[in-house]
């Protein structure tokens, strides 16, 4: 059977992280040489809570595999947060197509937060109820669908794991841990965030208020 190789277009071999298979190679080769040390350079990109101790514990004899030992970190403020603290709201964070190919959305990292796109909207002069149910309404679908395909991906770990067998404690205990964390945040997402802030909210102003009540005092 003949091998082929297909070269990238130029252009996209420009502006990608590794513009030849050289590059990549070199990349391979130091994280096999210093394995240590090319996961510290890459987890250093993230925002941590405590610093871990150590980079690896392996010992295959006992069996031990640990990884950034006492380290500890926000997963959701990693995905989410930190691109907005760092200048990149505007940005997207996805794209998501439905069943129709014509049924497409397109959102950044601040129209992820139900709260903060409520108050954009709000700007546009509906009321808070409206604006709560419609940044809810927008993203429904698509955090419903992502939440429901993560936990049905979930079940074969948590119910395919009674009885022996290697490792059968580490994938249960993976598979209910994801399982359960799904279930929890898309609950809060979609119905304990937005009930808050209409609580809480109600008596609030828009928060373009002091523009609206400076340009009224202008005119």
């Amino acid at each position: 059977m003949k091998s082929k190789t297909f070269e990238p277009p130029k252009i996209l071999s420009a502006k990608s992280k590794y513009s030849s298979i050289a590059d990549y190679k070199e990349e391979y080769d130091l994280s096999i040489k210093d394995s240590d040390m090319f996961w510290a350079e890459k987890a250093h990109r993230l925002d941590w809570i405590q610093q871990w101790d150590k980079i690896s514990d392996v010992d295959f004899a006992e069996p031990r595999i640990k990884w950034f030992v006492n380290g500890k970190m926000n997963v959701s403020y990693n995905c989410l947060d930190r691109h907005i603290a760092n200048g990149n709201g505007d940005r997207v964070a996805f794209h998501w197509e439905g069943n129709d190919s014509s049924e497409c959305k397109t959102f950044s990292y601040k129209e992820l937060f139900i709260v903060d796109y409520a108050n954009q909207i709000r700007t546009s002069g509906k009321n808070i109820e409206t604006a709560v149910i419609d940044a809810c309404n927008i993203r429904f679908r698509p955090i419903i669908m992502t939440s429901l395909s993560t936990m049905f991906a979930m079940l074969p770990l948590v119910i395919g794991n009674f009885g022996p067998g290697a490792g059968e404690g580490s994938r249960l205990a993976v598979g209910s841990t994801i399982l359960g964390g799904m279930i929890i945040s898309t609950f809060f997402t979609l119905y304990v965030t937005p009930t808050m802030y209409l609580a809480l909210a109600k008596n609030t102003k828009r928060i373009d208020s002091v523009d609206l009540e400076l340009k009224k005092q202008l005119r």
